[in-house]
C-alpha cells in the first residue's frame, strides 16, 4: 500500500508529503529529480535520466526506529513514494514493474545506494540501510498517484540454472544457461557490474540472444532477464 507521495523542487533531503502527485512521462511534476535527462556526477555531462522516481519501504523505517531509536518521516530518504507490504524492496531488480491501483506504473532501473546525507538521522543509518534504501526507476505509465493505493510487483526476471567458471571468486564468468528448456552457451561477456548482494553479467548467448544474468549472493541462485537497455 502507498503510505505517502512526496516531492521537492530542490535536491537533498527531505521530500515533502502531498495529498496527491501528478506523474508525468519523466517523473513527478514539480520534483527536482524529474526530467528526461540528468547531470552525471562523474562526467558533468547530460545523460538519460534513469532515476526519475524513487520508492522506499516503511519496513526499513520501522527497523531503524527499533534498532537506533530514530524516526524517519515520510519523504525522509528523499523518496517520492513510501510503501508498505512489499518487504524492504531489496529483491527488486531492473526491469521489474511497480503497478499502482490508480494506473501509474514505474519500471525499476536500480537499487538506490545510501548517501552520506542520511547520516543526519544517525551516523549508522547509511551502513544499516545499504541494499535496502529502496529503488529508483522511470515512469512507464503516467497518471495521478495518491496515498492509499495498492501496489503490485510484476517481475521481469525468471529463475534459471547457470554453470559458471570459479577462479579467484564465484562466479567469475557464466559459461552456459538452462533457459526455456534448453542449454544456451555464453558466447560473449558484454559487460558486468555489481549491486548490493548481486553480481550482474550482460552476455550474448547462442544466436546473439542478449540477456542479463544475475547471481544473488547469499542465496546461491541465478535469475535472467531480457534487457530493455544496453547495460546491466
Amino acid at each position: 500500500m502507498v503510505l505517502a507521495v512526496c516531492l521537492s523542487p530542490r535536491g537533498g533531503i527531505p521530500k515533502f508529503p502531498q495529498a496527491e502527485v501528478v506523474v508525468g512521462p519523466h517523473g513527478i511534476e514539480g520534483d527536482h529529480h524529474s526530467g528526461p535527462f540528468r547531470t552525471s556526477r562523474r562526467s558533468g555531462e547530460q545523460v538519460p535520466n534513469l532515476r526519475q522516481v524513487s520508492v522506499c519501504a516503511q519496513e526499513v523505517y520501522d527497523e531503524l526506529e527499533a534498532q537506533l531509536g530514530v524516526k524517519v518521516p515520510p519523504g525522509g530518504f528523499s523518496e517520492n513514494v513510501l510503501v508498505q507490504g512489499l518487504g524492504d524492496l531489496s529483491d527488486l531488480e531492473p526491469g521489474d514493474l511497480l503497478r499502482f491501483s490508480g494506473g501509474v506504473e514505474f519500471e525499476v532501473t536500480d537499487q538506490n545506494v545510501p548517501c552520506a546525507n542520511l547520516s543526519i538521522y544517525h551516523p549508522l543509518v547509511p551502513k544499516l540501510v545499504y541494499g535496502r534504501r529502496g529503488i529508483v526507476g522511470v515512469v512507464s505509465r503516467p497518471g495521478v498517484l495518491r496515498p492509499g493505493e495498492t501496489v503490485t510487483v510484476l517481475r521481469a526476471s525468471e529463475e534459471v540454472q547457470v554453470e559458471a567458471y570459479a577462479g579467484a571468486f564465484y562466479p567469475q564468468r557464466p559459461l552456459r544457461v538452462l533457459w526455456r528448456h534448453r542449454w544456451w552457451q555464453v558466447r560473449q561477456l558484454l559487460g558486468e557490474g555489481r549491486q548490493p548482494g548481486r553480481r550482474l553479467f550482460l552476455v550474448a548467448l547462442d544466436d546473439d540472444v542478449r540477456v542479463v544474468l544475475c547471481y544473488h549472493e547469499g542465496q546461491d541462485r541465478w535469475t535472467l532477464r531480457v534487457p530493455r537497455r544496453t547495460s546491466p
